[in-house]
């Protein structure tokens, strides 16, 4: 069994885009405007990011959405200064550059809905998110310990989406020596749903890591890098070693949602 990749889009600015308000952005600057792509004009969230936080969440839109994850579509762009003049780092930079681009949903983020009110947060995940079981398998395997109510956008039932991967593999400035295939990292989904299980939903929740492991071995990684262009983002160390990351932590993930859920596998074994 083998996975579909697609490739990337490599696509531009188009001038005009205006900056989010504070309460709307996460720590780097982001834009919202149009972007210029072969499947045509956009409209996106345009992240000023570079180095690993955008090869992370390169990475991760194209991986999760070969699994048929609710993520939108991702854009690597070219991006000048005269193109997002409100740009404190484009400015600095003062040269074109590459960002990341994901495709504007019409929809708040989880924390924008429910403000101040984290318990709120927490029933409506687990009365309308219903594949939060395939997000805490997926966060578990890109390490990625920011999943938050701010990177979840939400719609009506059942209609949510995963967005914000820039520190996933253990941060945004990942070393290679951070990548532990066998590591439990932070998982804040897995946070949210564990303490609330009943015995039945957490052995199908260790299940469910089962079927979706047989999935992520379908996944090639060489050419998920090349599909996002990773290899022109990264060193070469660098890039087998996020390659080496995917591949060899599948055979742990049934291992790690086990011992997550408190059934730990005999043996090693799933």
């Amino acid at each position: 069994m083998t996975i579909n990749i697609s490739q990337i889009e490599l696509g531009s600015v188009v001038p005009g885009a205006v900056p989010l308000a504070p309460g709307e952005k996460g720590v780097n600057e982001t834009f919202l405007g149009h972007i210029d792509a072969p499947s045509g004009r956009h409209k996106a969230y345009i992240k000023v990011i570079s180095g690993k936080q955008l090869v992370n969440e390169l990475v991760a839109t194209i991986v999760g959405r070969a699994l048929n994850l609710p993520i939108p579509h991702g854009y690597l762009l070219q991006v000048r200064p005269e193109d997002l003049p409100e740009s404190q780092a484009l400015q600095q930079h003062g040269a074109e550059a590459l960002v990341f681009g994901s495709r504007a949903l019409n929809h708040p983020t989880l924390a924008r809905r429910f403000q101040g009110d984290p318990q709120g947060v927490e029933a409506w995940l687990r009365g309308n998110f219903k594949r939060w079981d395939e997000a805490v398998i997926f966060d578990d395997w890109i390490a990625n310990e920011d999943r938050h109510s701010g990177n979840l956008l939400v719609g009506g039932i059942e209609q949510v989406w995963l967005i914000d991967h820039g520190h996933c593999f253990t941060g945004p400035n990942w070393q290679a020596t951070q990548l532990q295939v066998d590591q439990t990292y932070v998982n804040q989904m897995a946070n949210v749903y564990m303490p609330s299980l009943t015995l039945p939903q957490r052995v199908a929740l260790k299940d469910k890591a089962g079927a979706i492991s047989q999935l992520l071995a379908a996944v090639d990684p060489e050419l998920a890098m090349t599909s996002c262009f990773a290899g022109s983002l990264l060193s070469l160390d660098d890039l087998d070693a996020l390659s080496c990351f995917l591949r060899d932590r599948v055979p742990h993930i049934v291992n790690i949602i086990s011992n997550r859920v408190g059934i730990p596998s005999l043996g090693g074994q799933p």
